[in-house]
């Protein structure tokens, strides 16, 4: 029996997800484009993904208890096949995208270059957050907000003296700003988890989802905004804007408070891998029944795509721009549910025309 969680669990959970990467990493979306793409880009992402996931809440409103694999795997096993299979390769490549954005910063920042312990460790932990469930997870992402306000409303009081509006200046044109909105989808793929999550929810998914463009819109443009308006174009200098901005501050309670910021940032990392393991491993159940140790076989793939990545030196961001990127949230969020809701209306409509005769 699946235990449900509310709907503001879900946006929680998913914000969390999102969080995770703002805390670490802005793109550097272009070299001809300047600081000002970032909000622009935030803002054209979230509503390009408001209009991409209207075919998913179309289709759970139809089908509220299951995922969109189990909808088609019902009426065509070859093509719930080949949907669960788009959707695993999906989730592997977010998820080890989320892996090596850990590790990499933990150690780089902290464990002066080793990888493959944080790696291993940090799979262990998430492997016992999966098979404890979806609804801990929730509980532990809306417990995790809370400091996370903190620390941003925080932070912004302490930059107040560093802040300059000047630092906010109007492009002519917007070059770049194309490849800056698709680099933005592609850091905003926990948005396709909705749609294996939407049978978790026990009341208004509909509401869920769009309370959680608007929260990643908000929290992504006070981020942007406060590295904007504290580091200007060195931003585009340093590889974690988000942690340089706590360390040009004046004074105060996040001020070289490296573990503070690891503490809150370690566990989003933990929640937000969580998730996506679960869903691997669901995805991997419908497309072989008869697995066992689904969890535990799904965290080794990860383990081991992620190994590959590090034992070659490989840079895994062209991974995932074209398999997380904005056509595959297309694909994956708008096609395949929209497909799948109008197979279902065009076999209720014969099935009344049958009755009728």
């Amino acid at each position: 029996m699946i235990k449900k969680i509310s709907k503001w669990q879900l946006v929680f959970l998913l914000l969390i997800c999102r969080i995770f990467t703002l805390m670490t990493y802005v793109p550097v979306f272009s070299q001809n484009g300047g600081i000002s793409l970032r909000l622009k880009a935030a803002v054209i992402s979230v509503l390009i993904q408001a209009l991409l996931i209207i075919p998913l809440v179309l289709l759970e409103r139809d089908a509220p208890h299951k995922t969109v694999t189990e909808i088609i795997f019902d009426k065509n096993k070859v093509l719930g096949f080949i949907a669960a299979v788009l959707y695993l390769l999906f989730f592997i490549s977010l998820c080890t995208g989320q892996v090596l954005h850990y590790v990499d910063f933990l150690s780089e920042s902290f464990l002066n270059g080793r990888r493959l312990f944080p790696l291993a460790a940090l799979l262990l932990v998430c492997l016992y957050c999966a098979y404890c469930g979806t609804e801990g997870l929730a509980r532990s992402s809306v417990v995790m907000i809370i400091p996370f306000i903190l620390m941003l409303a925080i932070m912004t009081a302490e930059a107040r003296n560093s802040f300059s509006i000047n630092n906010f200046y109007n492009e002519k044109g917007t070059s770049g700003l194309f490849g800056a909105v698709m680099d933005d989808l592609a850091r905003n793929g926990e948005i396709v988890a909705a749609a294996f999550l939407m049978k978790n929810v026990r009341d208004d998914f509909k509401c869920a989802v769009y309370w959680l463009l608007a929260a990643k819109l908000v929290v992504t443009s006070v981020v942007f905004a406060l590295i904007t308006g504290v580091l200007g174009d060195y931003a585009n200098e340093t590889d974690y804007p988000f942690l340089a901005v706590g360390s040009l501050t004046e004074s105060g309670l996040f001020r070289q408070n490296g573990a503070l910021y690891l503490i809150i940032w370690t566990i989003s990392a933990v929640i937000s891998i969580s998730v996506f393991i679960s869903i691997i491993s669901g995805l991997s159940e419908e497309i072989m029944p008869e697995l066992k140790l689904k969890n535990s076989i799904s965290a080794l793939a990860v383990f081991i795509v992620s190994a590959s990545f590090m034992y070659f030196k490989t840079d895994f961001s062209l991974v995932r721009n074209t398999v997380c990127g904005g056509v595959s949230q297309f694909l994956l969020l708008a096609v395949i549910p929209f497909l799948a809701f109008m197979q279902d209306k065009i076999k209720n409509r014969k099935g009344q025309v049958r009755n009728e005769i």
